[in-house]
């Protein structure tokens, strides 16, 4: 589990990166870059069919969830529609960055769907 929880964190880092760089260069809110950057990303992945071999299971599907909250822990963008505007209170594998000239407190979350809030 702890591989798997490593690797969740080093993508929710790439993501957060990404956002990052988009936020100084853009006057959008962070919100409208999240939904902006990584709506489309995640449609393609969800719709993708896999067949991919690990260990015994043969994976079909991708079936992770992200979301990204504010400085307050409020989600801002959520993959899945579900938790918009609601506070996540149990952190699981995210980035805060704080770095001059960007929004404190941006979190990225990478979870699998069955273990999401």
């Amino acid at each position: 589990m702890e591989a798997v929880e490593e690797s969740l964190n080093d993508t929710a880092h790439l993501l957060a990166s990404l956002l990052e760089r988009e936020f100084s260069q853009k006057n959008d809110s962070l919100e409208k870059i999240s939904e902006r950057i990584l709506s489309p990303m995640m449609q393609t992945t969800t719709e993708r069919d896999l067949n991919s071999k690990i260990f015994e299971i043969t994976k079909k599907k991708v079936d992770l969830q992200l979301y990204v909250t504010d400085e307050r822990g409020i989600v801002i963008y959520d993959s899945e529609k579900l938790k918009k505007d609601r506070t996540i209170l149990k952190r699981t594998t995210y980035i805060s960055p704080y770095k001059e000239n960007m929004e404190p407190g941006l979190v990225c979350y990478l979870v699998p769907k069955k273990d999401y809030l």
